[in-house]
């Protein structure tokens, strides 16, 4: 597929201005083809109240460094799940999206710079919340909790991850930290499909991934009359045509969010547990009222929620890595230095040598 027409040669109606931009430039290579098609994928990003961070996104590392420092006693940066450590647990959230400004896989080269022993420092010292599970609401709208992660996978998930996190304030994306250009959005692919060389039906992969296309067009209009049912459609459509039937849906949907406190049969702990079901503004008010009835926090999408979303779809350029044998060898050596007992320059050398000699095998 070639960067100035993905269909020129097959006279197919999908031509570049039917797709939204993050599926075709972040992708091509540096003589302008496209070597796969991203039919669904994520949007992962952090994001923070609007009247904070509104001239904030798009951090470098050192920007990120900057804030993680400001902040005051008893604030936290963001939440992140459990794991092997606070400092591996936030250095493999940041990692994919940062991977790619440090490794030439054409050139066969990498480099682990200043800015990303900033990273393994911002890793090691920022204050986070370690929990598995969803933070409460009261930490985001009491400024003891500032970013929130947030995957996009379709207009519900945007939608319950906002309310259950800042049910009260517009937000903004920051980004997670940037080692090159960038929003500091990171897109992650689902679904791809490509037509290879050594196809002898080129023509017939052709009207097959037009028909997948058209699919996707199809299923978010009849999920707009059955509107629990966009609930299974995971994945943000790759056509700006699949795009605006989802917003449709979105605009004649409503959420209804159940949260309940209940305690973690593993660890003891108490945590928030939520449900959500998604209707049709137009459907019937005994189901309505049913969810009302549970204390249900109802959510619409709103203009400025739709907004975001298509400049996001816009602007990121940033592909999520998929070298899980890179972030592997980086996260080995990271932990000896988050254990004290490797420095800070000998960590960054070790993991310039050895996954230098990874991508040049």
């Amino acid at each position: 597929m070639r960067k100035t027409s993905l269909t020129r040669s097959h006279g197919h109606k999908y031509d570049r201005a039917a797709f939204v931009p993050c599926v075709l430039e972040p992708f091509e290579t540096g003589n302008g083809k496209l070597p796969y098609l991203t039919l669904t994928f994520s949007l992962n990003t952090l994001v923070g109240k609007a009247s904070r961070f509104s001239e904030s996104e798009a951090w470098a590392i050192s920007e990120m460094s900057d804030f993680s420092a400001s902040l005051g006693e008893g604030q936290l940066a963001l939440r992140i799940n459990e794991g092997v450590s606070k400092p591996v647990e936030l250095l493999k959230l940041f990692l994919p999206g940062i991977l790619a400004g440090c490794i030439d896989y054409e050139a066969g080269v990498c480099d682990f710079s200043d800015e990303f022993a900033k990273l393994l420092e911002l890793c090691r010292d920022m204050p986070v919340l370690y929990q598995s599970g969803f933070a409460s609401p009261t930490m985001y709208n009491n400024d003891e909790l500032l970013l929130c992660q947030m995957d996009i996978s379709g207009f519900i998930e945007y939608m319950f991850i906002k309310s259950i996190s800042f049910p009260d304030a517009p937000i903004t994306p920051i980004g997670y930290p940037r080692a090159g250009d960038g929003n500091g959005t990171v897109i992650e692919p689902a679904v791809s499909l490509a037509i290879t060389k050594q196809s002898r039906q080129p023509e017939g992969a052709w009207k097959f991934i037009s028909f997948c296309l058209d699919s996707q067009i199809e299923d978010w209009r009849s999920s707009s009359k059955n509107a629990n049912s966009s609930m299974s459609l995971l994945g943000l459509p790759a056509t700006n045509a699949a795009v605006d039937a989802m917003f449709e849906t979105a605009r004649t949907s409503e959420m209804y969010i159940v949260m309940k406190e209940s305690i973690d049969q593993v660890t003891g702990k108490l945590q928030n547990r939520f449900s959500m079901s998604v209707l049709d503004k137009r459907g019937s008010d005994a189901e309505r009222d049913e969810y009302i009835k549970q204390g249900a926090l109802c959510v619409t999408l709103t203009d400025e929620d739709e907004t975001l979303i298509r400049r996001l779809l816009e602007e990121t350029t940033t592909v999520a890595s998929s070298d899980q044998a890179s972030i592997a060898l980086i996260v080995e050596e990271a932990s000896a230095y988050f254990s004290g007992s490797q420095a800070l320059d000998r960590t960054i050398s070790a993991i310039t040598n050895r996954v230098g000699t990874r991508i040049k095998e």
